[in-house]
């Protein structure tokens, strides 16, 4: 199945927050493919201002033409690949 940028988004969103629920990180970088960053841009602009506001941490999102338009991965501040610990299904 291939989520849709919109799910994508809740799906990364519940990512960061369980990041920061541990409470082990400040930054956080989030690689999706280019379509979901321009759905984040476009739709949504404030979602990573607002979600790093709210969560105390500093989050990015960097698009990457290499990933699935269905996945994503976060990465911490030495870009080390989160997503096990974080992303869930």
């Amino acid at each position: 199945r291939i989520f849709t940028p919109e799910t994508l988004v809740r799906r990364i969103e519940r990512a960061v927050r369980r990041a920061s629920a541990e409470g082990k990180e400040k930054v956080l970088t989030v690689r999706a493919h280019p379509e979901v960053a321009l759905y984040v841009m476009e739709a949504e602009p404030a979602f990573l201002k607002n979600l790093g506001k709210t969560l105390g941490l500093q989050v990015a999102l960097r698009d990457d033409p290499l990933m699935r338009q269905d996945d994503f991965r976060v990465l911490g501040p030495a870009q080390q690949d989160l997503t096990a610990r974080y992303a869930l299904g």
